[in-house]
């Protein structure tokens, strides 16, 4: 072969890159592909040939878009031939250059905004959904999306949810092309002060009798106390106590309450932190198991006529019979 290498060279607007395979520019600007084979233009007996992204092609060492187009943006792949048969093959990527970011914010469902300034409400969330404007036009992109936050926040894909649990602050997103472009737009998002700062909550069985439920709080503001709400289900739920809290204080102070008639079974707990002003908040749920005994136990079943020893854990009403082997009853209480 009469080539040794083949190199990556391009141009933007008369401003050439090197070692690069791409190339962003917006619509009526100029950009030129011009690989470079030993360091120098053009062999004679050599030929070049491209292949379009719409599957056409072309001849010529540099392939010229002037000026960029709708259309023109994908992959740009050239096959040299040496005067001896000899190829070497390489490709460009071709992108619009993002120019602009089009935020899109929706608060609790109530419809689409421009605003950038996002404050939220207890139990209020916010959905971010921007876009970008590449080539004249509004969409989604072709590119990757990437969010971060305050507290190390970090997400990916173009839509998020922030709720008022999270922490306020700067929500940077960024918006990066297939050839690496970037551009970066913010969202400033004010959450509540959350009026208890909830360390610890934990529900236990005790003997399968009842269970315990115990909380810590680092600091507490306008706290007026804790609702407790069981569940058999995890959705439906019923008031079962109430624990007064300790209006504001920045010290811990922790919290017990004993539910003395759980669900045999499993046992949801919640906990309905109300403010003063009558606001809330709940916490996480907690689960919590119990199996008791049968009602009551008989011993020995069957019987040979020996003396039958039957046991209640607890007082209990009802009636008693005792059936013979042939189904006739020979005792009722």
């Amino acid at each position: 072969p009469d080539f040794s290498e083949l190199k990556h060279e391009y141009t933007v607007n008369a401003v050439t890159t090197i070692d690069d395979n791409s190339a962003s520019a917006d619509l009526g600007e100029t950009i030129v592909l011009e690989p470079v084979v030993n360091g120098t233009t053009y062999l004679s007996g050599n030929t070049w040939e491209w292949t379009l992204p719409d599957g056409s092609t072309a001849t010529g060492q540099n392939l010229s878009l002037s000026p960029l187009a709708l259309g023109d943006a994908g992959q740009y792949d050239l096959l040299y031939t040496d005067s001896l048969g000899c190829t070497l093959e390489l490709s460009y990527n071709v992108c619009y250059s993002p120019t602009e970011m089009i935020p899109q914010s929706n608060v609790d469902g109530s419809g689409w905004s421009l605003n950038t300034n996002i404050t939220l409400g207890g139990g209020s969330s916010v959905l971010l959904a921007p876009q970008v404007r590449e080539a004249g036009t509004v969409s989604v992109g072709g590119g990757q999306w990437a969010w971060t936050g305050p507290d190390g926040y970090q997400a990916a894909g173009r839509v998020v949810t922030i709720d008022a649990t999270m922490t306020s602050g700067t929500y940077t997103y960024t918006y990066t092309n297939p050839c690496g472009d970037f551009i970066s737009a913010t969202f400033e998002i004010t959450t509540p002060v959350l009026p208890v700062e909830l360390l610890s909550f934990t529900a236990s069985p005790v003997d399968n009798r009842y269970v315990k439920l115990h909380w810590t709080t680092a600091s507490e503001l306008n706290n007026k106390g804790f609702g407790i709400e069981r569940s058999h289900d995890g959705s439906t739920w019923e008031n079962i106590g109430f624990v007064l809290g300790n209006g504001t204080s920045s010290q811990e102070h922790v919290y017990r309450f004993d539910d003395s008639n759980p669900h045999t079974g499993l046992n949801y707990y919640r906990l309905k932190q109300t403010d003063f002003d009558g606001t809330f908040e709940y916490s996480q749920i907690r689960m919590a198991s119990i199996h008791k005994a049968n009602a009551f136990t008989v011993y020995p079943n069957p019987s040979k006529g020996e003396t039958i020893f039957i046991n209640f854990p607890e007082a209990t009403q009802g009636k008693l019979s005792l059936i013979d082997i042939q189904g006739k009853t020979v005792f009722q209480a």
